[in-house]
């Protein structure tokens, strides 16, 4: 049952990464991780335990894009939420 619960959850991080980068909505972004899954035959829990583990360097390069999400967090109020 962890086990269960861990897949799901490496691949529910996977897929918030891929709704965030590229604007989509959950199904859209699950749907690009089972295409690729298939694609590569690989289980979708492998696939997005290598997203989880390699996008974030990949982004590294572009630290400019985190400016405008840093300063959303310092300004964000209970009132936001």
């Amino acid at each position: 049952m962890q086990v269960i619960v861990a897949h799901r959850a490496v691949i529910e991080q996977a897929k918030g990464m891929l709704m965030v980068i590229y604007e989509l909505d959950a199904e859209s972004a699950f749907g690009i991780m089972a295409r690729l899954s298939q694609h590569l035959n690989v289980k979708v829990h492998d696939l997005a335990a290598n997203l989880v583990a390699d996008l974030p360097s990949v982004l590294q390069s572009s630290l400019t894009a985190r400016t405008p999400v840093d300063h959303y967090l310092m300004t964000l109020t209970a009132d936001d939420t």
